[in-house]
């Protein structure tokens, strides 16, 4: 009147099954009792995961812990854990249904949405997967001002660029305070520019010669660099009517003799 028959269902795929029976006596009485039995099969495994910190800095040790369960809520005893971070797999022993994995954040990790992909299996080939963001906010690390000459003329016109970056060497969009002090220590600019915006100043005709001192400062962060001036002796001379007049229109006093040659026809006068 009763049978007993079991199966373990490790290679059966996902999906709805059914069980039919076919009894057959002794005497040849035979009967086939169809769909006596509706079965669901899942081969995949609800996974929780989470961070300790959401927005972790560069450098900092990220917490990742999660739980694995089956369909019908039991915990999964044991599988493996491959852990996915910007590229890199680990693999995590699952041990009663949890499973942990410290991330060491690198000093010049970018600063952006990173992603960490999880993905559960048993020996079975069960399966689950869960994924998973947190964000690297940038870090103002390095800030220089890029000058491609060092050294100028009165009436040319000095630029610079002040650039701010974080700690994976990435241009920052942050205001930076830009200070020129020239050779008599007297301040020629104070301005507040974004970074890598390019800064002009017009060398005036008669700017002391000597060091000029640019300065840079963002975020607790400062740069200073140097250029000269170099200096330019010049007279020019012109003629008013009756009146010479002779300008020194250089950055530094001359200390030469002025010549004036006067000519008749007939007699030079010097």
């Amino acid at each position: 009147e009763s049978l007993i028959y079991s199966i373990v269902v490790s290679d059966l795929p996902e999906g709805d099954y059914s069980i039919d029976v076919s009894a057959t006596d002794v005497f040849g009485n035979q009967k086939i009792f169809e769909n006596i039995k509706i079965f669901t099969i899942f081969d995949t495994f609800k996974v929780t995961a989470f961070f300790n910190n959401l927005h972790p800095v560069p450098g900092e040790t990220l917490v990742l812990e999660g739980s694995v369960r089956t369909m019908d809520d039991q915990t999964l005893k044991d599988g493996i854990a491959k852990i996915l971070v910007d590229g890199k797999e680990r693999l995590v022993n699952v041990l009663d249904g949890a499973f942990s994995y410290n991330i060491e954040l690198s000093p010049t990790i970018t600063s952006e949405n990173h992603t960490v992909q999880i993905t559960i299996q048993d020996d079975f080939g069960n399966v689950g997967s869960k994924e998973l963001e947190f964000f690297i906010e940038p870090i103002p690390t390095t800030l220089s001002n890029k000058i491609t000459q060092t050294q100028y003329l009165p009436g040319q016109e000095l630029k610079f660029s002040p650039q701010l970056y974080d700690q994976a060497g990435n241009p920052m969009d942050k205001d930076i305070t830009v200070t020129i002090v020239d050779a008599n220590r007297q301040t020629i600019l104070t301005s507040t520019v974004n970074s890598d915006e390019e800064v002009t100043v017009q060398i005036n005709t008669f700017s002391p010669p000597g060091i000029w001192v640019i300065s840079s400062t963002s975020n607790g962060l400062s740069d200073k660099a140097d250029v000269v001036i170099d200096e330019y002796e010049q007279i020019d001379i012109t003629l008013d009517d009756q009146t010479l007049i002779a300008r020194n229109t250089g950055n530094v006093r001359t200390k030469q003799d002025l010549f004036v040659e006067l000519k008749s026809n007939e007699d030079t006068v010097t």
